[in-house]
């Protein structure tokens, strides 16, 4: 059908633009942005599908809580009415993918290709994060223009390295199950090839995401004698990291470093003092900014950080309070009870973790191209038996 070569055309292109992050953005809006709109509007108007009423409720309460917090506290919910509206879109994007692959005539090779465009992105991001450590070591002058001043580190397309990070994970994830299922060598090449870009990052967020998902995908197929083999290749990668930094020193590359851990520590302490002012409905999604402006006199909006808070979990509290929080958490739940006990479901379950972890550091669970990465690996792992979203085949 003519619609479904126009939605195969916007995942191509959709997987291009991916690996090149933030190098594709005008202002708030990225390529990716725009390509995942088309896919869902095409989508609603060409398919059938019911909307599971827990995400309903979840749109409802974040839609309300923007709502509230414009009405409540006075504030322009104009920059917020859109972020919002970009997790709608990404959310259906996840839906509505799944019901691409539901109809698809082979399911298992569209499931294999998506994983495989995912993989090659992940690959691709990887190899820019190189490109830029060699060729653009120095990221200070672009502190300027409201990123972080990071020297020596591995940065990437996403130009920080606590984003560019979480990709890092998720790809040596996708690495770690493709081997353990196949026991083919060249996945093994590829863990090591992700796991050596990730130190050089030096987010200590990637480190521990992919430490605790690793752990959780030994303990679900009790092979718990790779326990052994998984901390005494982390003590040997960690050893020749300290060994490594001493050559090339730099705030970011000390693994010590006390700094972002303070910063993350006000920044929480913000988000619960906002939480505080009003913990039912929150101050409205991404509202953080203007609220800071308004009422904590802080007057950074032009750094990237301003919109948003580093814990996931307080940056829920703070712009859509508990019943938010009680949504997202009931959602995320069923999500994980309707993902199946194979490869594919693996891959989402690890990855789901390595970014909740991930997530107490860095918002990232609302990162776009989190979402992108999330919503590809959920399309691909649902179970037949136990739907959260009903779906139709017409």
């Amino acid at each position: 059908m003519v619609h479904a070569k126009k939605l195969e055309l916007m995942l191509f292109l959709s997987f291009i633009v991916f690996p090149f992050g933030q190098l594709f953005k005008i202002g708030s809006v990225s390529l990716l942005d725009i390509l995942v709109a088309l896919f869902v509007v095409i989508s609603f108007f060409n398919t059938k599908i019911k909307i599971d009423r827990h995400l309903l409720a979840l749109f409802f309460v974040f839609g309300f809580s923007l709502v509230f917090g414009g009405l409540y506290l006075k504030l322009n919910i104009a920059t917020g009415f859109l972020y919002f509206g970009r997790l709608i879109t990404y959310l259906l994007f996840a839906v509505f993918l799944r019901q691409f692959v539901f109809n698809y005539v082979d399911k298992e090779e569209i499931k294999k290709r998506l994983v495989n465009f995912i993989f090659v992105g992940l690959v691709a991001i990887a190899i820019f994060g190189w490109l830029q450590y060699f060729l653009y070591p120095d990221f200070r002058p672009f502190f300027a223009f409201g990123w972080d001043d990071h020297l020596y580190r591995l940065i990437g397309s996403f130009l920080d390295p606590g984003f560019t990070s979480i990709f890092l994970v998720f790809g040596a994830l996708i690495s770690l199950v493709s081997w353990k299922t196949t026991k083919n060598k060249w996945y093994l090449l590829s863990l090591v090839f992700f796991v050596v870009t990730l130190i050089f990052t030096y987010s200590r967020a990637g480190y521990l995401a992919l430490l605790v998902s690793s752990v959780y995908l030994i303990i679900k197929d009790k092979a718990y004698s790779y326990v052994i083999y998984l901390f005494s290749f982390m003590s040997i990668v960690f050893l020749g990291l300290g060994i490594f930094s001493s050559f090339k020193v730099s705030e970011g590359t000390n693994l010590l470093r006390t700094y972002s851990i303070t910063q993350r520590i006000i920044s929480s302490q913000s988000g619960i003092k906002i939480f505080s002012n009003s913990p039912l409905f929150g101050i409205g999604y991404n509202n953080v900014c203007e609220y800071k402006n308004k009422y904590l006199g802080d007057t950074n909006t032009q750094s990237h950080a301003c919109s948003g808070l580093d814990n996931s979990i307080v940056f829920v509290l703070a712009t859509t309070g508990f019943f938010g929080l009680l949504s997202l958490i009931k959602l995320i739940s069923l999500v994980y009870l309707n993902t199946a006990d194979n490869w594919y479901g693996q891959i989402f379950s690890a990855s789901g973790i390595a970014l909740l972890v991930h997530s107490q550091f860095n918002n990232s669970i609302f990162y776009s191209f989190c979402l992108f990465v999330l919503g590809v690996m959920y399309a691909i792992s649902r179970k037949k038996s136990l739907k959260l979203f009903r779906e139709t085949d017409k």
